[in-house]
Order: structure tokens, then C-alpha cells, then sequence
């Protein structure tokens, strides 16, 4: 079977119900998708099928997924970093051969620098407009917060630039933040030991440009907001074996003075040392703060309390990446130096152990994301390579499951080859930025089905115990162009698997996936195939099962809908049914005599229409003693079998009971399978003539 090249969410259960989330995020607005870097992205189906690219030039940034306005209300529009360049492009719909289509940009605006930009576009909307501010690098002293004004999409244009007076490469995300009605952003110049502020930069007359020193060393990680966005976050660099993490309060730092904000204060309100360089960014929940360092530590830290954490099972593996962040789990990557294997390690927020460690080829190059399918507890963790690699992995597991080359790795750049850039997720589109540009997937509907199940039996045929049955089941892939190997399949009955088999009388592979034995598949694109199965009857109710991708088989391939992956047919016995009746003409007798002669009748009566005779066992109890009679009876009949005795006077029990005489078949109603009746024998003087008393039983 031809395997098209596709990302397919294969689907992960926790030992749990559920796998804990963030909210479902919107827009991918800044690097790390948002302010707290969290980096989960969903989708509402679950195939990523290759869409668009345009092989520009390198990026080392975050792209933008952003929900169309005005003329591309309804549509999702991409921004991107690569080269010198900031690029704007209206996502390109797949055509499904499987190939990526060049998607032209609508626009595209020179970023000043004599360098690609290591920084990160972020979104900011303001007084009715939509910019975006990203850093600069250049060779001098000199570098520049780019702000372009993409209100209008297709005519997005230069708007302003803020020059910044010290540094000479912005190398983070801009992190805007409100202080008192101004507009504060943070970042950090990657050739310094400092955090600098742009404050209020579209406003002429209040504009300033504010640093803060952390001591001797570098910073090159993106801040990170705290204390509810009053205060921010900050690593530092001092070498393989120092660090620190800077905290800072807006109100200890800022003053107002004439409208204008100004530096009050150079100290942090709390600074924590660490075995190692601070060199990359944080996610964030809450006052905990998740990061690495260069070393590949793996820290929890808490901003209100100081408490905090450390997972050091990797230590030694150098790293200048960032985090994902789930509910329950910290994703860091371990990326290495160029040409050796980096690592993704995931660490459970709970307990602090490592999970899992998947390594790679080459440098685990970017920030891991997660994607999730919506209305499923689906997830899975994307992490770029160094070669160009891009891979899935089980985050349950760890086990990558899926790889896929998306570009080449020729770069001579030290900072990232091969997928150099970074993973953005929302809606429904994957995009990833590369050496070679920009690539884009977008998420498609994907649909099994139970097409039909027969069951062997006729329209209103009962079940036959011992008989046996030759039924069907059908399924089908409903994508037009996607097809699918491997998927699980199955007929139960009563939960038992029951052997599967191709018209041609082969059996499909047959193996236990997470648990649960089933039949493996292949459908092409709208291929229908019909497995046939063997089975025989009960004298009991059967339930059929047919299945794919679905329990009682078990799901292994995300879907639009499970909702027409099962058939579920419940059969009933064929139901015989006799019933026995002692029906005497009286039960009180006066007899002149001192005995006479009782004669009963033993009704049997056959109260069901199924064809055929059945074997039945009447056993009667009584003075006479035990009698047995075995015989056949067809549907609606009856027979009447006497049973004499003779009787003095006094009180008498006669009972009876008719059951299968053999396991050929089960009664359908067990209550009147028995009777009992009592007779009272009298002595009183009658006529000569009449000594006889008469009993007759009917069905």
C-alpha cells in the first residue's frame, strides 16, 4: 500500500480518562504561541496534510497563526520572519497530492539588520490597529524594535522603528506589558548582561528606552510575565556553571515623572542562583515558572512562594531551548552541539521524575509543541531536528512514531540548521519555519466507517444452539484521498474476537495493539472491504460486534467521528417454550367407602410456533410414585399423559414437572414448567352407584 507523506495524530490514552489541558488557546501571537510559552496547539481533526510552502529563506522565529479580518474574515493568515524579511500570507488549502504548493506572500517588508533577525514577531492591537514588533540584529551598536502595521493585510506596510540605545541584536520575543496605562515591553539584548524597556514607543512624546543590569554575563531568553502581568521574569548567562534568574516588580522598577515613565530602580526584587546558565525562555501557570538551563537541568520554580524543583537526569547535554508545558508534564528539549544527538525529555510536574527521553539524530533543534485533537484525549509532541527532521512523538510513551524530512540542513549557521526556526499550532494548521523557509499542514477530516454487519441469519430467524452461521462485515474509508494501514478491526461476539477472513479466504493480520486483540487493515482512499467470520449458536442471547478503529477493538487513528465505527447487533435463542397444567374436575371427594380409584390427567401443552419437534421429559409425582415419559411435541400441540392412583380417605399431593430431555434446547419461560395440585379424599355415606372419582386435566 502506497503510505502518502501526511502527519497522522495516532491516538495516546493516558492510564487516566483524560489528559489535563490548558484552555484551548486562539491565535499564535508571540513566541511560545503566547506570553506564558504554554505551546499547545489543537485542532478539530486529526490528519496534517501537506498544504503550502515558500522556500524564501532561513528563520530562526516563531510564525504567526492568526484568524483572518475584514477582506480574509474566515480565512487564516500566517506572519513570518525569514531572511530579512517579515512575510504575510493567506494559508493555501491542500490540494491532496500529497506535495506542498508554493503559497507567494502578500506581503513582504524589509526587517533592517545586517543579520536574520533571532528574534520573534508578536502581535500587538491598539487603538483599533494590528502591529507587530520584532528585534533586529546588526553588526554595530545599534539595534532597532521593527513595528509594522498589518491592519490592512494586503497593504501591511513599515510603520516606525525604536531604536535601541545599547544593544546590537534583540534576540527575544518583545513582551508587552501595561504598567499604569503605559505600554511597557521587555527584552533582552543577547551581547549584554541586561533586560532593556521600550516603553510607550508609538507615543513620540513619551517614548523611552530603559536597562536593567543583572551583573556580568549575557541574556538571550525571552522574559516572561509574572505576578499577573505587573512584573517579569529573566535568565542569565554566566557560563556553563552559573546562572541566574532575575524577578522583577513594575512598581520597585518604574516611576512616573511628567508623564513620562522613567527608572526608579535597577534591583530585582528576588535573584536565585543555578548550576548553570539561564539561556533560553520560559513557559509559565499560574506563579510556577518551568526552564532549563544550558546544561539541560530542568527547573520548576515557584515566584511566590520560592519553592521549587529540579530534574537533573540529563545534566551535562548542553541547551538553548524552551519548554512546552502541559497540566502535567514539562517537554524540554536537549538540543546538543551541531552534528550530535539532542534529546526530549518529558518531566511530570507532580513528581518531578523524567517520563520519558526521546533522542534524535542531530540537535533537537526546536521548542517541542504538543497537538491535540479536540473531543479526543489525543496527544502528541512535535519536535524539529537539526537534519531537517521533523518528528511525532507518543507523549505518552515517548516512542516516536512518526518522522518526516521537510528540509535540508546546509546551513553553516552555529545558532540552528535543518528546521532552524520554531512550531506554531492553531487553527487546524501546523506551520513550521526552516533553513529553507516556511512549510505549512493543514488539519483535514478523517472518517472509518462500519459500512454493514450481517449476521448469517434470515429476517426473524432465531438462534439455534449449536447452529452455525456465516456472516459479514464491511468498513470503509471515507477520505477521498487519503489512505490508511494498519487499522484495527473486529467482530465480537459476546466480547470474544471472532477469526476474520478476506473473500479469498486469507486471514488479516492478527495481533494485540494496547491490549486488545484484533484484525489489522489497510483501506486506500474509498476502498470498502468486507472480512467474513464463522459462528456458531447459543441457547442464550448473542451480541455481535463489528468494529474499526473502535472498542471493543481499540482506537489507534484519530477521528472526525466515532460516532459509525461500531454495528452492534443483538440476537435472542430461538424460544421454545412448554408449559404443564394439572387441571382435576374437583379437589374435595366424599367417598361411602373405604377407598377408591383417583385418575388424574397431566397436561402438556407446546405454547411456542418454532418449526419442528421438540425432545421433552414430563416427570410426575404423586401416591402412585415417580413416573417418567419422554416424547416429542410439535408447535401448538398439547398431549394429556394419566396418572391413577388409588386412593383412601385422606389428603394427597400430586406434582409435575416437563423439561428439555435433552441440552438441544432451553424453555423460554422456566415458571410454568411445573404444577402441583392437592386433593382431600372424604368418607361419608353416597349411593352405591357412584364410587368413582374422576379428575380431568387440561392444557
Amino acid at each position: 500500500m502506497k503510505r502518502l507523506l501526511i502527519l497522522m495524530l495516532t491516538v495516546i490514552f493516558a492510564l487516566t480518562s483524560t489528559l489535563p489541558a490548558f484552555a484551548a488557546p486562539g491565535d499564535v501571537t508571540t513566541f511560545g504561541f503566547n506570553d506564558f510559552r504554554t505551546r499547545e496547539g489543537y485542532s478539530t481533526t486529526p490528519i496534517l496534510w501537506p498544504a503550502w510552502e515558500d522556500n524564501c529563506d532561513i528563520s530562526f522565529s516563531q510564525p504567526l497563526i492568526l484568524k483572518g479580518w475584514g477582506k480574509y474574515e474566515g480565512q487564516t493568515l500566517a506572519v513570518v520572519a525569514a531572511g530579512k524579511h517579515l512575510r504575510g500570507y493567506v494559508m493555501k488549502e491542500p490540494d491532496y497530492s500529497g506535495n506542498f504548493q508554493h503559497n507567494e506572500p502578500v506581503f513582504k517588508l524589509p526587517i533592517h539588520g545586517d543579520k536574520e533577525t533571532k528574534s520573534h514577531p508578536t502581535l500587538v492591537e491598539k487603538n483599533g490597529k494590528k502591529y507587530i514588533y520584532i528585534g533586529t540584529e546588526t553588526a554595530g551598536d545599534k539595534s532597532y524594535i521593527e513595528i509594522f502595521d498589518i491592519t490592512d493585510f494586503d497593504n501591511a506596510r513599515y510603520y516606525d522603528s525604536f531604536m535601541d540605545l545599547w544593544a546590537s541584536d534583540i534576540v527575544s520575543a518583545p513582551l508587552v506589558l501595561d504598567w499604569r496605562g503605559h505600554e511597557v515591553v521587555v527584552y533582552t539584548a543577547g551581547n549584554t548582561a541586561e533586560v532593556h524597556l521600550a516603553i510607550d514607543m508609538l507615543d513620540k512624546q513619551k517614548a523611552n528606552n530603559l536597562r536593567i543590569s543583572l551583573g556580568s554575563g549575557r541574556t538571550s531568553s525571552s522574559p516572561a510575565p509574572i505576578l499577573n502581568g505587573q512584573g517579569f521574569a529573566v535568565g542569565l548567562d554566566k557560563g556553563t556553571h552559573h546562572g541566574e534568574l532575575g524577578l522583577f516588580r513594575l512598581d520597585d522598577i518604574l516611576a512616573e515623572e511628567n508623564g513620562k515613565v522613567v527608572l526608579k530602580s535597577n534591583d530585582s526584587y528576588d535573584k536565585i542562583a543555578f548550576n548553570g546558565g539561564i539561556v533560553a525562555s520560559f513557559a509559565v501557570d499560574g506563579d510556577w515558572l518551568f526552564f532549563g538551563d544550558c546544561q539541560s537541568r530542568i527547573y520548576g520554580y515557584n515566584v511566590a512562594t520560592g519553592s521549587s524543583w529540579v530534574n537533573a537526569d540529563n545534566a551535562g547535554i548542553f541547551s538553548n531551548r524552551s519548554p512546552a508545558l502541559t497540566k502535567t508534564t514539562v517537554y524540554f528539549p536537549a538540543v546538543n552541539h551541531p552534528g550530535q544527538k539532542g534529546r526530549l525529555i518529558a518531566v511530570d510536574r507532580a513528581t518531578h521524575q523524567t517520563k520519558w527521553v526521546a533522542e534524535f539524530a542531530d540537535r533537537a533543534q526546536t521548542a517541542p509543541i504538543i497537538w491535540r485533537v479536540q473531543g479526543t484525549n489525543a496527544a502528541v509532541a512535535f519536535q524539529g531536528v537539526g537534519n531537517g527532521w521533523l518528528a511525532g512523538i507518543d507523549t505518552y510513551t515517548g516512542v516516536k512514531y512518526q518522522t518526516t524530512l521537510i528540509a535540508n540542513a546546509d546551513s553553516n549557521q552555529n545558532y540552528g540548521t535543518g528546521v532552524s526556526g520554531e512550531l506554531s499550532l492553531a487553527h487546524d494548521w501546523l506551520v513550521a519555519t526552516t533553513e529553507d523557509g516556511v512549510k505549512a499542514w493543514k488539519a483535514v477530516p478523517f472518517n472509518l466507517v462500519a459500512v454493514d454487519l450481517t449476521t448469517g441469519l434470515e429476517k426473524g430467524e432465531k438462534i439455534k444452539k449449536d447452529g452455525v452461521y456465516n456472516g459479514s462485515f464491511t468498513v470503509k474509508n471515507e477520505h477521498v484521498f487519503i489512505g490508511t494501514a494498519n487499522i484495527p478491526v473486529g467482530v465480537y461476539k459476546n466480547g470474544n474476537l471472532q477469526t476474520l477472513k478476506y473473500e479469498d479466504g486469507t486471514e488479516p493480520k492478527k495481533g494485540t495493539f494496547r491490549g486488545k486483540d484484533c484484525y489489522f487493515t489497510d483501506l486506500m482512499a474509498t476502498e470498502e472491504k468486507t472480512l467474513y467470520f464463522t459462528w456458531t449458536g447459543s441457547d442464550s442471547n448473542v451480541e455481535l460486534v463489528g468494529t474499526i478503529n473502535e472498542a471493543p477493538a481499540v482506537r489507534k487513528y484519530p477521528e472526525t467521528t466515532y460516532e459509525d465505527n461500531v454495528i452492534r447487533k443483538e440476537l435472542v435463542p430461538a424460544q421454545y417454550d412448554i408449559a404443564v397444567k394439572i387441571l382435576p374436575l374437583k379437589t374435595n371427594w366424599v367417598i361411602d367407602g373405604s377407598s377408591t380409584t383417583v385418575k388424574t390427567n397431566i397436561g402438556v401443552r407446546r405454547k411456542d410456533s418454532i418449526p419442528g419437534p421438540v425432545p421433552i421429559k414430563l416427570t410426575v409425582n404423586g401416591p402412585a410414585g415417580t413416573k417418567t415419559q419422554t416424547f416429542t411435541l410439535e408447535p401448538g400441540k398439547n398431549t394429556q399423559i394419566p396418572y391413577n392412583f388409588t386412593a383412601s380417605p385422606g389428603t394427597y399431593t400430586i406434582t409435575a414437572e416437563a423439561w428439555p430431555s435433552d441440552n438441544s434446547w432451553k424453555d423460554a419461560y422456566p415458571p410454568d414448567n411445573k404444577d402441583s395440585v392437592t386433593i382431600t379424599v372424604k368418607q361419608m355415606g353416597l349411593p352405591d352407584t357412584d364410587k368413582e372419582i374422576r379428575t380431568g386435566i387440561g392444557s
